[in-house]
């Protein structure tokens, strides 16, 4: 009867995993599909296939979608070596299905990235100072400070004084559920929390940024988004890019009609910027449209570089981070949120080149193991070898 129900539960295991790997590649599929729809890209040449099968087949990894290839060739700001096209891009089935789970433990990411607890988990970040938690139906201070009766009524004073103030979930994904409120008295408050009663959330300061990120645009905070690799217990800076608002929004990434709005500029080594802004289809403006200082550099950047460096040993579990930064008017760095389950690999290869860069041999170097490639590549990616 034990074998019976471990035979089951394997069989469980394995349909919801070869579920899921279906749908990863029917997502990233579908991602191609629309940006074709957009435009017309060239096809890749067998010489060029032939190029990007070699270099995967060093890690046992079959390309399934080389769709992938066309379109960053033709949108990225990079320029291919010779022959016309850079392996190293990553497909983003690829990213999803064979690299993801080996670099970041989605388990252990539901609570990682909770935001009410990033305080806790990072001492050494500085983070939005929050004024109001509410978490599992009760509710603390920025402190973790539990608060009750009048306590609690002097917390939703305090808001009062605050201004604008940031309400947030604490799984808040691309934007989404985050509101900008300003409260009137204590009982204005008091009912704006009874109305989320049911919910998990915090409560924020609203980051007053530096002047040269409002530059970009006055009504957002302007992301720096930092995407560093964790490999043999060093951290490298993988890319670096600045998301821009639209006029009017109060986050960097916006939603019209339904339809998500990102642009974003890269980030030179030195901090300086480069050259294009690209929204979420890679369609390219000069990003001089948005600089009004053709000499900008990020306040801070190697500061904030060397910060994400630190803290990022902090998270073990996490090889692959997207830190998304910020600067405030004070000249000091903020990190807004870090993303583990959702790091990003589409947007980041657009403005900066091949995800991994000149890390690439390192973050794939799971791969060269036999053992990782049976664990890690799903049947219908591996390369079998003849025996």
């Amino acid at each position: 009867m034990a074998a019976l129900k471990a035979s089951l539960k394997k069989f469980k295991e394995d349909f919801k995993e070869k579920r899921h790997i279906k749908y990863q590649c029917s997502d990233a599929a579908g991602f191609l599909k629309h940006y074709f729809s957009t435009r017309e890209v060239p096809e890749l040449t067998k010489e060029q296939k032939r190029k990007i099968d070699a270099f995967w087949a060093e890690y046992g990894v079959r390309v399934r979608q080389y769709g992938w290839y066309r379109w960053y060739t033709a949108v990225a700001d990079w320029e291919a070596p010779e022959g016309g096209v850079d392996p190293r891009f990553i497909p983003l089935d690829i990213f999803r299905v064979v690299l993801l789970p080996y670099l970041n433990r989605k388990k252990l990411s539901y609570a990682w990235k909770d935001k009410n607890y990033f305080d806790r988990l990072l001492p050494g970040m500085k983070f939005p100072r929050t004024f109001l938690r509410h978490i599992a139906g009760e509710y603390y201070d920025g402190d973790y400070r539990h608060l009750e009766g009048g306590e609690l009524q002097e917390a939703f004073e305090g808001l009062t004084k605050e201004g604008s103030v940031i309400f947030k979930a604490p799984d808040l994904n691309r934007g989404r559920g985050l509101i900008k409120r300003e409260f009137a008295s204590a009982d204005e408050a008091a009912a704006f929390a009874k109305e989320h009663a049911g919910e998990d959330y915090l409560i924020q300061e609203r980051i007053k940024q530096h002047p040269d990120l409002a530059a970009l645009n006055e009504s957002s905070v302007n992301v720096i988004r930092i995407c560093s690799l964790l490999v043999n217990g060093q951290t490298r800076i993988i890319a670096g890019s600045v998301r821009v608002g639209l006029k009017g929004a109060v986050t960097d990434v916006s939603y019209v009609d339904g339809v998500e709005i990102v642009r974003l500029i890269g980030i030179n080594e030195d901090g300086t910027l480069k050259k294009w802004m690209f929204d979420q289809n890679g369609n390219r403006t000069p990003a001089k449209d948005v600089i009004p200082n053709p000499e900008m550099k990020i306040p801070k950047w190697d500061e904030l570089c060397e910060k994400v460096k630190e803290c990022h040993k902090q998270l073990p579990y996490f090889r692959l981070v997207g830190w998304d930064m910020t600067v405030t008017e004070d000249d000091e760095p903020v990190c807004v949120e870090y993303n583990i389950a959702q790091p990003g690999s589409i947007l980041y290869q657009y403005a900066c080149g091949p995800l991994f860069g000149e890390w690439t041999e390192e973050a794939l170097a799971f791969l060269k193991d036999e053992g990782n490639q049976e664990k890690y590549i799903p049947d219908s990616y591996r390369i079998k070898k003849r025996r």
